[in-house]
């Protein structure tokens, strides 16, 4: 008897599933695929930019806001603005160190007169 003859090869082969719907397999066929023949136009009509933002206003509605507990917020987004209720810490800081000096003075070896800490207001300058 005769050796059965090979399946076909080039574009998408299938064979079917016992739940009778077809199963694909990627095949290469060099430089083509039924991808890259495909129609490369949309049959739906160009908008402008702000005639499709109009239509999405038009169809999309804000949901009410929702009190939830902290942990369960991370992918949310705010309605409003969140306010501290005091400021922390209770004074203007900045997060540098540094030494301060008159530019006026020029280069020069100066004298360390002292340590200011954050929210501390006395004056440590000679004048």
């Amino acid at each position: 008897a005769p050796a059965p003859a090979p399946a076909a090869s080039g574009g998408c082969g299938g064979s079917s599933s016992s739940s009778g719907y077809k199963q694909h397999r990627r095949t290469a066929v060099e430089g083509t695929s039924s991808v890259t023949k495909r129609p490369r136009h949309s049959p739906y009509p160009m908008l402008a930019v702000q005639e499709a933002l109009d239509i999405i206003a038009a169809h999309a509605r804000s949901l009410p806001p929702t009190r939830l507990p902290l942990h369960s917020c991370a992918s949310l987004v705010l309605a409003e603005d969140v306010r501290a209720p005091e400021s922390l810490p209770p004074f203007p800081a900045s997060i540098k160190d540094g030494y301060a000096v008159v530019a006026a003075d020029g280069p020069g070896v100066y004298e360390v007169l002292g340590p200011v800490t954050a929210g501390d207001n006395s004056s440590n300058s000679s004048n």
